[in-house]
């Protein structure tokens, strides 16, 4: 468990913590900041909710992250319509620039995360001025 002293409060204000599933990433911040981890992470997201959001796109629409599942239940990026480029500005998505941004973003099972989505996280962090942490098998 983290110990939180002031500057540490700060930082932790509004974590975004993503894992597997919301319940996986709720467990999470649970066990990395104790019994009120609420008071500071405020959002539990599934790696495909992480993509939605800092994309803004939606699934329910049609427009989404072009998201699918491996036999291992892993997310991977489709990427039949995006340009072959290595920079993210080329893809079909943006950053959505119209949600509160998170003081950190905290991230677990990376592995089960594609190169094109965690570029994709680093952008949108890069463009909010904050920080994503990573952990799991970086395999």
């Amino acid at each position: 468990m983290l110990a939180i002293n002031g500057e540490t409060q700060k930082l932790l204000k509004d974590v975004w913590v993503v894992h597997t599933s919301a319940k996986n990433a709720e467990n999470f911040a649970k066990a990395l900041f104790g019994e009120n981890y609420k008071d500071y992470a405020k959002t539990f997201l599934s790696h495909s909710q992480l993509m939605q959001k800092i994309s803004g796109t939606n699934p329910n629409t049609g427009h989404s992250w072009h998201e699918e599942f491996d036999e291992g239940n892993n997310l991977v990026i489709n990427d039949e319509d995006l340009e072959e480029t290595d920079e993210l500005s080329k893809y079909n998505y943006g950053i959505n620039k119209t949600i509160k941004k998170p003081t950190l973003i905290i991230t677990d099972e990376v592995s089960h995360l594609s190169n094109p989505s965690l570029r994709m996280v680093d952008e949108f962090a890069e463009w909010a001025g904050i920080t994503h942490l990573t952990f799991g098998d970086f395999d």
